[in-house]
């Protein structure tokens, strides 16, 4: 799949939207010198970590090697200073703020209200969830369920393939599965991939393999999203 087809599906269907450890994912309205910025860096050091010549010539999509710490990711915006995100398994991640406050967000209230208009859902794989859902947190918009490596990736319900392969996601080799006109799920950390796009899937079909995250640990990022939004994998599988 093309590089074009691949942002047209994160970016359209709001999939994924976390950044890998070390990595950037250029937006809609980003600039080299605020990129730069944010991460603490000089223009002309994020130009030849990169290859850019032309600092004006970025495009959206675009996944951009960043310095600092691993797993951390930099924001900013009009009314709040930067924020370091410190990366945990199992509780609240705390935020440090220039001032050397810390702040812990509040855990994401459930959305068991949100009805993805199916039922029957399954566990894609067994294992313990060792990264709990927080979209207050980045790359916390789904969970991580801890295995083995090339463990059976199963889909979570019936569906068709709308993308399988590795691409600028943030999470490795990837599957998204449409299970209707308003639900996705998606399926990251995959070591194999065994359907095409376009494939009919059903539910408790083997569909991948696990593989490894980005720091080495072997689990399955899965997220569902519906009606535009993420929800809480747990109450639904």
């Amino acid at each position: 799949m093309s590089l074009k087809r691949l942002t047209f599906f994160l970016t359209t269907l709001l999939i994924l939207s976390a950044c890998s450890s070390g990595t950037y994912t250029v937006r809609s309205g980003d600039s080299l010198s605020q990129i730069a910025s944010n991460h603490k860096m000089s223009v002309s050091d994020l130009q030849r970590l990169n290859n850019i010549s032309n600092p004006n010539h970025i495009r959206v999509g675009q996944v951009l090697k960043v310095s600092g710490k691993a797993g951390s990711a930099v924001r900013s915006n009009n009314t709040t200073s930067n924020r370091n995100i410190a990366a945990t398994n199992t509780t609240p991640q705390k935020i440090a703020t220039r001032d050397n406050t810390v702040v812990t967000p509040k855990p994401a209230t459930p959305k068991d209200q949100v009805s993805t208009g199916i039922s029957g859902w399954v566990k894609p794989t067994e294992g313990t969830v060792v990264k709990s859902y927080n979209p207050n947190i980045p790359g916390q918009k789904g969970i991580q369920i801890a295995g083995t490596v090339n463990q059976p990736i199963k889909a979570a319900h019936d569906g068709e393939v709308v993308f399988a392969g590795a691409g600028n996601s943030g999470y490795g080799q990837l599957i998204i599965v449409r299970h209707n006109a308003n639900t996705y799920t998606a399926y990251g950390y995959l070591s194999s991939i065994n359907v095409r796009e376009g494939a009919k899937v059903k539910k408790g079909q083997t569909i991948a393999g696990m593989g490894n995250s980005f720091d080495g640990r072997t689990v399955l990022y899965f997220e569902i999203r519906t009606k535009g939004q993420t929800v809480n994998p747990m109450n639904y599988i």
